[in-house]
């Protein structure tokens, strides 16, 4: 093969391997990676956390930055901090705006989490809604080390239209979790 060939070959390889790279990157929409430490997320949407019964005060959830358990070592990850060990119904969690975001172009959700070593729960419950509907998946196998979740759109339950989403969420409750209080760390969330 003539050299002339060989770099025509190699030209239209680093072309193709280019494009390839452009169209994940194009197909990747970030929420967040929490690296500003700060509100808005990446769509300029506000975040925080919630609590159902805020008159209750044996349960409740709060976030904070965490530059020592960022994935990848940089930056900030969201400590989520939770209690839902109550007497009454407990639910807390974790919520983020979208504005209404179009999810059509994508496929599935994906996000960083990890549980702290001194106590978390296994399992916690992961919502996207609409105007409309409300789309709910049980996320489970939340360990001590960061693990990517990838969960693909028709996991969600009860939500069809993904052309108007608003609002992520993420919560625990008294009948879900595996441990009644105790920290989960969350980080680069986006859809692909």
């Amino acid at each position: 093969m003539g050299l002339q060939r060989k770099w025509k070959i190699g030209l239209v390889w680093a072309v193709a391997v280019l494009a390839v790279a452009s169209a994940s990157a194009e197909q990747m929409l970030a929420v967040d990676d929490f690296n500003d430490g700060a509100v808005p997320n990446a769509l300029g949407g506000d975040f925080g956390m919630w609590n159902r019964y805020p008159e209750d005060l044996t349960q409740g959830c709060f976030q904070e930055f965490d530059p020592i358990n960022a994935y990848g070592g940089a930056g900030y990850a969201l400590r989520l901090n939770y209690d839902v060990d109550s007497p009454n119904r407990a639910q807390c969690g974790f919520w983020s705006k979208f504005g209404g975001v179009d999810l059509t172009p994508y496929r599935q959700l994906v996000l960083y989490l990890k549980g702290d070593p001194a106590g978390h729960t296994s399992q916690v419950n992961v919502e996207l809604k609409s105007e409309q509907e409300i789309g709910r998946y049980l996320l489970t196998g939340i360990t001590d080390t960061w693990e990517q979740f990838v969960i693909p759109f028709e996991q969600f339950e009860g939500l069809h239209d993904w052309s108007h989403i608003k609002e992520l969420v993420i919560f625990f409750d008294h009948l879900t979790v595996t441990k009644l209080t105790g920290m989960i760390y969350l980080d680069e969330i986006a859809f692909e």
